[in-house]
């Protein structure tokens, strides 16, 4: 090619690269104006696990520590992302949203190697946010105190049984402690 013409050439390369990048600076900033707003909120569970060794809360479905890789908040992490749990908020929420779209806006984790479980919810707005982590934190809380009470009423039936049978020191112990809760 002629001098002349890869100039010219040149010259168009330019314009065409000039309007490119000014089309998809166009389009990046209207995205940007017209997207939904996302916001995100957190609530924090903290767990406390019973320790393997204490035969208070045997047969009860409590959360231990066993000192391996799983720990109770990871327990916790994993019901919360459970089925369950994403319907019982959309009841007590009101909402109309599906399964789905609630897992979808959780997002939950045990914050370092502690047992705080972080419980996120995105929604389009502060407040709905802030409604949804909230939520299946106390779902959370509520669906595992009324598990616990319905075994601890079990327990304490049968070990009042138990202790009328003439069963040792150790259940009538035992059953004070479990009255207590």
């Amino acid at each position: 090619l002629e001098r002349g013409a890869l100039e010219a050439l040149h010259r168009r390369l330019a314009l065409v690269l000039v309007v490119c990048t000014a089309a998809g600076a166009a389009a990046a900033a209207g995205y940007g104006l017209t997207a939904p707003k996302r916001y995100r909120a957190t609530a924090q569970v903290l767990v406390s696990p019973i320790s393997p060794s204490d035969p208070t809360f045997a047969g009860l479905g409590v959360l231990r520590d066993t000192g391996g890789k799983r720990t109770a908040a990871a327990d916790v992490a994993a019901l919360l992302r459970g089925p369950q749990l994403a319907d019982a908020v959309a009841a007590s929420l009101g909402l109309r949203r599906s399964r789905s779209s609630l897992e979808h806006a959780l997002h939950v984790s045990v914050v370092d190697s502690s047992d705080v479980v972080d419980v996120s919810a995105e929604d389009s707005t502060r407040t709905g946010a802030a409604e949804l982590a909230n939520s299946f934190a106390s779902a959370l809380i509520s669906q595992r105190s009324a598990s616990f009470q319905s075994q601890l009423s079990n327990a304490i039936r049968r070990d009042q049984k138990l202790l009328a049978q003439g069963a040792d020191a150790a259940v009538a112990r035992r059953l004070t402690t479990l009255k207590g809760f």
